[in-house]
């Protein structure tokens, strides 16, 4: 019975120093995923960089609700952003976006997706900024119907205990695959060799689970935009560490992308227990 583990980094393209520890945290470590955060200005360099430096790099796109300015026009997508044209804070969203319009969500986050495939990179997975997909019915509605049209995974939208009905029965109406499961304890003060020997440990057998990480350097940009700065050069020592590639190799947990969902339920129908 196999272990699967995706390594997933949310923020690839916030700053040019996060893009870099995310390649760093998979070439010299055992990050598996990223997802690109489509509106920011270094965005498309890092991915160019990304594609010629790891070809064996998943990446998706992060949809981005709750920083910098969106992709199409503010003009566009009036009820998404404030009377200066940027997308509301993540404490703003709370209350914003309730009367934000559908329509105008779902040609936001279409855009995102297609700047991305304008790379030509094939496209892992998407996932979201301040997980604002699981903010309410409707999010999550307008990016699974995204994932479907573009016919990639979605990550676990069971983060929500109040939306776990409702993500349970749109992942089955729209036949969106996702992961079993995700640990988000790998985060700040939980970012620690001991949280994530533990979370390597507790995979279970059959299982994919994702690991959400934010590996990056804390370059100047990075700490004038986010309060999460300095942790993260933390997360990025961690995911190299050779104690926990150690651990990983003496459990046999083989580390895959959200690309390999298919294949991998492909195979457990095919399995005689399947």
């Amino acid at each position: 019975m196999a272990t699967r583990l995706i390594v997933n980094a949310d923020d690839y393209g916030l700053t040019e120093g996060v893009s870099e520890g995310i390649r760093r945290a998979h070439l010299d470590g055992i990050l598996t995923t990223t997802t690109a955060m489509m509106n920011m200005p270094s965005v498309m360099a890092d991915l160019k960089l990304g594609r010629e430096l790891c070809p064996n790099l998943g990446f998706g796109v992060h949809l981005v609700l709750t920083q910098g300015k969106p992709v199409r026009p503010p003009e566009k997508v009036p009820t998404l952003v404030r009377r200066d044209g940027r997308f509301y804070s993540v404490l703003q969203i709370i209350e914003a976006v309730e009367g934000m319009n559908p329509v105008e969500l779902r040609d936001e986050w279409r855009a995102q997706i297609e700047r991305f495939l304008e790379t030509g990179i094939p496209i892992d997975h998407i996932d979201s900024h301040h997980h604002v997909v699981m903010r309410n019915e409707h999010t999550l509605r307008v990016a699974l119907d995204l994932a479907s049209e573009y016919g990639v995974a979605i990550r676990n939208p069971f983060i929500r205990p109040e939306l776990e009905s409702v993500a349970s029965a749109l992942l089955a109406q729209y036949g969106v695959l996702t992961t079993d499961r995700i640990e988000l304890t790998f985060y700040d003060s939980g970012a620690t060799r001991q949280r994530l020997l533990e979370c390597i440990d507790n995979l279970q057998p059959d299982i994919v689970t994702e690991l959400m990480c934010h590996p990056g350097y804390a370059d100047a940009e990075l700490i004038r935009i986010s309060a999460y700065h300095r942790p993260r050069e933390t997360e990025l020592a961690l995911l190299t560490d050779p104690e926990i590639k150690a651990r990983i190799r003496e459990r046999g947990i083989e580390l895959v992308r959200f690309r390999d969902l298919a294949s991998v339920n492909r195979a457990a129908s095919e399995s005689p227990a399947g």
